[in-house]
């Protein structure tokens, strides 16, 4: 730059420090375009295990003004094996299985001994069916006729109208009669040892003139080989009985239960 060039800048210089804001400056320019707006929204999308030793990523699964961030996170190395923990209860037995198939049939076992018949060692009964009339003396025991006789084990049937004992023990007796009276009349049936009544067999009932009456009982008694069991009736007065002519109408049978 020359002499001259210099100072006029010079010059310039003190006559811009001299003037105002307003004489020294041009007017504002225009305003300038709008830039590109920001996101309006972020929100977190999914987070997915990634396989392990990959990188990191976040991925927007949304716009630019409404940003989805997805996470990927690569999953971390296996931990060690823990202590083992306590042993749980015990759960509810499941359902039965199905039906296996049937086996084949084994071999037939040896025969036992011979059982005593009808799981009784001593066993027997007399019964009647006929019509029979039996007129009473007071006071005095009057035997019923038993002609028909029952299967028998160790008793026997030798004495008419009595059961003989043949093994001592305990004995169930049961005893059964049907009858009708000619006259009303208080008659006592009982089972009897030979002559004595076996108690508490006796059975007492007021009889109705010419009325059916059933007499049933069961004792047990102790007997002895030999004794002889039978039935009877006895009253204080004297009435005709009659056994009418039905399948069964007296019965006296012995078990013995030892």
């Amino acid at each position: 730059m020359n002499g001259n060039g210099y100072e006029k800048a010079l010059e310039k210089i003190k006559r811009d420090q001299k003037c105002k804001p307003t004489s020294c400056f041009g007017a504002v320019g225009p305003t300038g375009p709008t830039g590109p707006a920001g996101p309006a929204t972020i929100s977190v999308g999914t987070t997915t295990t990634g396989a392990p030793g990959t990188t990191a990523t976040v991925t927007n699964g949304g716009t630019t003004t409404n940003a989805i961030l997805n996470f990927t996170i690569p999953q971390g190395p296996t931990g060690p094996i823990g202590a083992t923990g306590p042993t749980g209860d015990t759960g509810p037995i499941g359902p039965s299985g199905i039906q296996g198939p049937t086996g084949e049939t084994g071999a037939t076992g040896a025969t036992g001994p011979t059982g005593p018949a009808y799981g009784l060692n001593a066993y027997g009964g007399i019964y009647a069916t006929g019509n029979q009339s039996i007129t009473l003396t007071a006071s005095t025991p009057s035997p019923i006729a038993l002609g028909a006789t029952m299967p028998n084990e160790g008793v026997s049937y030798g004495t008419v109208n009595n059961i003989t004992i043949e093994e001592a023990g305990d004995y169930e007796i049961d005893y059964f009669v049907e009858v009708s009276s000619n006259t009303q009349a208080d008659v006592t049936l009982s089972v009897r040892n030979d002559s004595e009544d076996i108690q508490p067999s006796p059975i007492t009932k007021n009889l109705q003139a010419s009325t059916l009456t059933d007499y049933n009982g069961s004792i047990i008694a102790t007997l002895e080989e030999g004794d002889n069991i039978n039935l009877a009736f006895q009253s204080e007065s004297t009435p005709t009985l009659t056994l009418d002519d039905n399948d069964l109408n007296a019965s006296l049978i012995v078990k013995k239960l030892d």
